[in-house]
């Protein structure tokens, strides 16, 4: 036998007998598993602190995880710690690239801290990347109804509308930007 697996023997020989898979082993688990399990569980009770303690602490072993810095951010998302959430979707996005969905959490924080025209800018980038996001078709429509652009709005909404038919809200927006842009027309 190799001095390795006479190691990990003699590991195994040295756990308690109840031993089984669970808590009790909870030891085998690598540190950043065992504090993504604490999120996991915290998130589960609604442990809002344990659940923000476990997020940092996987940050800090793994900083260079992208994953970790969006769920950092979007934690403060849900805790309206908007300014904070900027921060940790900015630094994800530096860590992976401008992809569809981190483009689209920055624009959801510079949307909620007031940045209209920013957040409106990372939503088009967005829609390069994934033309066909029903959220991301959404949103972009709502900023540009705050622009007072109905008729740019509607052309998103149409959009979302050629997806998914049946989308509600959509068909909602879509009838009310067109009463917006009659009332416009009657004014000129």
């Amino acid at each position: 036998m190799t001095r390795a697996l006479l190691l990990w023997l003699s590991f195994v020989a040295s756990l308690p007998a109840t031993a089984v898979p669970g808590d009790e082993c909870a030891h085998w688990l690598s540190p950043a598993s065992q504090l993504r399990r604490e999120i996991q569980d915290a998130r589960h009770t609604g442990d809002s602190i344990a659940e923000e303690h476990a997020i940092l602490a996987l940050t800090a072993i793994e900083p260079a995880n992208f994953r970790n810095w969006t769920s950092l951010g979007h934690f403060y998302f849900k805790q309206n710690k908007f300014e904070d959430s900027l921060k940790c979707f900015g630094r994800a996005l530096v860590m992976e690239g401008p992809t569809a969905r981190g483009l689209v959490d920055y624009a959801k924080s510079l949307r909620a801290l007031g940045q209209l025209g920013d957040a409106l800018r990372y939503l088009l980038q967005s829609l390069e990347k994934d033309p066909r996001d029903l959220v991301t078709l959404t949103m972009t429509a709502q900023l540009l109804i705050g622009f007072d652009q109905p008729k740019l709005a509607l052309e998103y909404i149409e959009q979302v509308l050629t997806l998914a038919p049946d989308d509600k809200m959509a068909k909602l927006m879509r009838q009310n930007l067109i009463n917006t842009i009659e009332r416009q027309q009657k004014i000129y």
